[in-house]
């Protein structure tokens, strides 16, 4: 399901991949409404179905899903020493995901708990470093949709000086390509 969903929003403006993203999201938020049933979904199927449901925002079916996987998200995040099963991809795409859906509470509780997940990460000596330019931009631009948040500001200004330190260095802007640095001051804009 994870693979299809990621291949059909590739083209989220045909009628036909449209169509089969919301049949999809309809079985997604299925399965996930069954107890015990959301394990089957390993964290980057999560991370995947999320990114992908998201190019859908206005299909009300993709919310719903949306709005289970971000239930999951926070529930096993919840768990101790079980987000280092999310990679640094799949934490940005989580949050890049949800941040489509920012006013449904579900996304922003689990917007949260990853923020603290990053924030975690970055405290870490060395382990900044894990993630990609794209990622921090990504980051970045979605935990800014809840700037009212503590934990989203502090991920915020953590990824700031992470992001700092990187363009601190000779020619290392050209790691980050012009969307990532539009995505880095929309996001860090949301703090001023």
């Amino acid at each position: 399901m994870a693979n299809l969903v990621n291949g059909l929003c590739k083209w989220p403006w045909e009628e036909a991949c449209r169509r089969a993203g919301i049949a999809l999201a309809g079985k997604v938020a299925a399965r996930l409404g069954i107890p015990d049933n959301a394990r089957q979904f390993n964290p980057q199927e999560l991370a995947i179905l999320v990114n992908g449901l998201s190019k859908w925002p206005c299909e009300d079916t993709c919310r719903r899903a949306g709005i289970a996987l971000a239930g999951e998200t926070t529930t096993r995040l919840a768990v101790p020493d079980s987000a280092r099963q999310f990679n640094p991809q799949a934490l940005a795409n989580l949050v890049n995901g949800l941040s489509k859906w920012p006013w449904e509470d579900a996304c922003r509780r689990a917007g949260i708990a990853l923020a603290g997940e990053v924030t975690a990460r970055l405290d870490i000596p060395d382990s900044a470093r894990q993630f990609n330019p794209q990622e921090l931009a990504n980051l970045v631009n979605g935990l800014g949709k809840w700037p009212r948040e503590d934990a989203c500001r502090r991920a915020g200004i953590a990824l700031a000086g992470e992001t700092t330190t990187r363009l601190a260095v000779p020619d290392s802007a050209r790691q980050f390509n012009p969307q990532a640095l539009a995505n880095l001051v929309n996001g860090l804009g949301k703090w001023p």
